[in-house]
């Protein structure tokens, strides 16, 4: 059996510590979608991403399948 060298655990321990906040913003948004801290966390500081980015690109994908472009 292969054990695991020093380089794996460099890379296996870079992985972790770098998506784990990634991880930890999207249990966030999920559990507490309308919480100003993880709205501060996803799109900036007062911003409501809600408002701006999901119901104007859902609306537009609305479109374009009703419409038969997609």
């Amino acid at each position: 059996m292969l054990e695991p060298t020093l380089l794996t655990w460099m890379l296996s321990i870079a992985g972790i510590i770098l998506y784990l906040p990634a991880v930890y913003i999207q249990v966030l948004a999920i559990a507490k979608p309308h919480d100003q801290r993880t709205k501060n966390l996803l799109v900036g500081k007062n911003e409501d991403y809600h408002d701006k980015t999901y119901f104007h690109s859902a609306r537009e994908l609305r479109g374009l399948i009703f419409r038969g472009i997609w």
